[in-house]
């Protein structure tokens, strides 16, 4: 079984900014594509990303960040109230 692990709003813009820890977050991507690794992310990351990005940036900004992150090899998890449910119980 392939490790995984969880990839946060400050690691996506990391990587996207090019600021410290890019090459880290680019090394699991490039493990996840390999399948050395699961990479997951959550739907509030991709809201979290966009949102700051419009504010700081502009829409089209947001929207190119947005594009590129959903290229990654990583599994997106979006909320559900099974979801929500086996959170709270956590």
């Amino acid at each position: 079984m392939a490790e995984a692990l969880v990839l946060d709003t400050s690691a996506c813009f990391a990587l996207l900014e090019n600021e410290a820890g890019a090459d880290v977050v680019e090394a699991y991507l490039l493990d996840a594509r390999d399948g050395r690794v699961d990479v997951h992310a959550s739907f509030a990351t991709l809201t979290e990303v966009e949102c700051i990005t419009a504010q700081e940036r502009s829409a089209a900004d947001a929207a190119n960040a947005l594009g590129k992150m959903k290229a990654w090899p990583v599994h997106w998890h979006h909320s559900n109230e099974a979801m929500c449910s086996a959170a709270a119980t956590a």
